[in-house]
């Protein structure tokens, strides 16, 4: 018995009914946004494991002892230019960001 020829679609038909490109670039922004955020949310030992730098290591680098190293990365309120030399030290920069509904604004900070 003899198949029936396959039918094909147009364009058009195939993306009938999806959201315009516009709303699935914001669609796939968000998502994007959401996933990188889980990513990134680590504590500063985390960060100082995955730069595969050790304590002792940070600690000379930042001219402190240990110790003092080990109570800041447990500590949770940080002076932002604690975590600036902190993140210098392992060889990067700080950005600093002010996040609203709409818009991501970076903020400068005058270095001393």
């Amino acid at each position: 018995m003899p198949k029936a020829p396959l039918r094909t679609k147009t364009w058009k038909e195939v993306t009938a009914g999806r959201p315009d490109s516009a709303a699935r670039r914001a669609a796939y922004e968000l998502g994007r946004n959401e996933a990188l955020a889980e990513i990134v949310e680590y504590n500063l030992a985390e960060l100082r494991k995955m730069r595969a730098v050790t304590q002792a290591e940070l600690a000379h680098q930042l001219g402190v002892a240990q110790p003092s190293l080990s109570a800041l990365e447990r500590r949770g309120d940080v002076q932002l230019s604690t975590l600036r030399h902190y993140i210098e030290g392992l060889g990067g920069y700080l950005e600093v960001s002010a996040v609203f509904d709409d818009v991501r604004i970076p903020v400068t900070l005058f270095v001393e």
